[in-house]
C-alpha cells in the first residue's frame, strides 16, 4: 500500500507520542492522532463508497448481458426444435 501524506503524518504523530514524557503534551498528541485516524477512516469509506457505485453499474451491465445470453440460448433452442419438427414433417411428406 502506498503511504499517503496522511499516513506519514499519522506515523510521525505516533512516534512523537512515544517520545513525549509530558502528560499534557502527550494527551494533545493522542487527540491529534485520534482525529487523524478518524479522517483516514472517513477517506477510506468515501473511496469504498465511490467504488461500490462502479461495481453496482458493472453488475447491472453483467445482469443485462446474462439476460441477453439467456434469451439468445432460448431462441436457439426454439429454432432447433422448429428445425427438428420441420425435418419430421418433411420425412412424413416424402413418405406419402
Amino acid at each position: 500500500m502506498v503511504m499517503t501524506p496522511l499516513d506519514n503524518c499519522l506515523e510521525a504523530v505516533r512516534k512523537r507520542i512515544k517520545q513525549t514524557k509530558d502528560p499534557d503534551a502527550r494527551s494533545e498528541l493522542v487527540a491529534i492522532r485520534n482525529e487523524l485516524t478518524a479522517l483516514k477512516k472517513k477517506k477510506i469509506l468515501a473511496e469504498l463508497d465511490k467504488d461500490s457505485e462502479k461495481y453496482r453499474a458493472l453488475i447491472e451491465k453483467l445482469d443485462a448481458i446474462s439476460k441477453a445470453i439467456k434469451e439468445t440460448a432460448d431462441a436457439i433452442e426454439a429454432a432447433s426444435k422448429s428445425a427438428a419438427l420441420l425435418v419430421q414433417i418433411a420425412e412424413l411428406l416424402t413418405g406419402v
